[in-house]
C-alpha cells in the first residue's frame, strides 16, 4: 500500500523525465531498465550481456543512447552491486520503476531496455567488450592481505571451484524442496582433482556459502565455502585473480565467466539446452551430466532429439 502511495506521488516527477526524453530523442535515446540482484548469476551475467548489446547499438546507431538502471530484488552481493554502481547509473528502485510503468502505458517500448539483456548471450557478445569492472589499488591490497591469511601469496597459481548443492538455496532462500536439485553434485566426486591441482602447483579454493559437503584441505587446497573469513568482497575478489575455474553450472561462476572473462571447465551441467550459456566461453571444456535410461546412457542424439535436452527437473 505504501509502495503504491509513493508511485502515485512519483508520477508527476517521472512524466517531467519522460516528457525531457521524448523532447530529446531525435539525437539522443534514453532508455530505463532493472538489474535483477537476488541471484548471483543474474546479477554478474545480466550486465556483461547488456555492455555487448549496448556496445552493438554504439557502432551500429547513429544516435547516443543513455541507460539508467535500478536494482531488483534482495542483494545478492554488496561488492558486485558497488562495483556495477561505478559504471553505470544507478537510481532507486522506485523512480525507475514508476517510469517504466508510464513508458509501457503509453507504448514507449523503445526507451526500456529490451529483456533480452536479462537472460542468454544470445548474439556471443559477452567477449566483445573486455572486463570493465575493476577493484581500486585500496581494495586490491586488502584482498592480497585477506588471501596471505590462507597461505596463498599473489603470485600463487589460483583455481576456484564452484561445486553446486542444495544447502545454500535451502538456507538463502529457504527452498528446501527446489525443482534446481537435479543441477547439484558431490564436492566428494572433486576431491581427486583438487589433490592433482594441489601436488601440481595450483592453489585451489572452494567459493561458495553454506555447502553441505567439503573438500579434505591441505596447505594448497582451502574451502572457503565453510570458513570463517567468506565476504561479500573475497567472494568477488577471489574470483577476479584465480587463473581458471572448476563449476558445476552453479550460477556463481558467472563472475568468472561473465565479470573476469575467465575460462575454465564446466562439468555436470543440465539442462542441456544450457550448452546455449556456455557455448561463448572460450577455450574452455564443456562436459554435461550422463543421462541414463532403463540404465543405459543415452545418446546426445537421444537426447537432443526428444524433451530431454530441456527437462529442468
Amino acid at each position: 500500500m505504501i509502495r503504491k502511495f509513493c508511485k502515485l506521488l512519483l508520477i508527476p516527477f517521472s512524466s517531467v523525465i519522460i516528457f525531457f526524453v521524448l523532447l530529446v530523442r531525435f539525437f539522443l535515446l534514453i532508455r530505463f531498465g532493472k538489474i535483477p540482484t537476488e541471484r548471483f548469476g543474474h546479477l554478474a551475467a545480466n550486465i556483461e550481456i547488456y555492455a555487448g548489446e549496448k556496445k552493438v547499438i554504439d557502432e551500429t546507431k547513429n544516435l547516443k543512447v543513455i541507460d539508467f538502471f535500478c536494482f531488483v530484488g534482495k542483494f545478492g552481493n554488496e561488492t558486485l552491486m558497488n562495483l556495477i554502481k561505478k559504471k553505470y547509473f544507478i537510481f532507486p528502485e522506485i523512480i525507475i520503476d514508476t517510469i517504466l510503468y508510464l513508458l509501457k502505458k503509453f507504448s514507449l517500448e523503445k526507451h526500456i531496455i529490451p529483456k533480452y539483456s536479462y537472460g542468454y548471450d544470445l548474439y556471443n557478445l559477452i567477449y566483445a567488450t573486455p572486463a570493465k569492472l575493476k577493484f581500486t589499488n585500496k581494495e586490491i591490497d586488502s584482498g592480497i592481505e585477506s588471501l596471505k591469511k590462507i597461505n596463498i601469496d599473489k603470485n600463487d597459481r589460483i583455481v576456484t571451484f564452484y561445486l553446486r548443492d542444495k544447502a545454500y538455496n535451502s538456507i538463502v532462500f529457504n527452498e528446501n524442496n527446489n525443482f534446481h536439485d537435479y543441477r547439484d553434485s558431490n564436492a566428494k566426486d572433486f576431491q581427486l582433482t583438487a589433490n592433482y591441482l594441489s601436488k601440481n602447483g595450483y592453489k585451489v579454493i572452494r567459493m561458495g556459502r553454506h555447502s553441505q559437503e567439503s573438500l579434505i584441505e591441505n596447505d594448497n587446497i582451502f574451502d572457503y565455502s565453510v570458513s570463517n573469513i567468506r565476504s561479500d568482497f573475497l567472494d568477488i575478489y577471489i574470483s577476479s585473480v584465480s587463473n581458471f575455474f572448476i563449476t558445476t553450472n552453479t550460477g556463481m561462476e558467472t563472475v568468472s565467466t561473465h565479470t573476469f572473462k575467465k575460462n575454465g571447465v564446466i562439468v555436470n551441467f543440465l539442462p542441456y539446452l544450457n550448452i546455449n550459456f556456455y557455448k561463448w566461453v572460450p577455450f574452455s571444456i564443456l562436459l554435461p551430466k550422463k543421462i541414463k535410461r532403463n540404465n543405459r546412457l543415452l545418446t546426445f542424439d537421444e537426447i537432443f532429439s526428444n524433451e530431454l535436452c530441456g527437462y529442468i527437473d
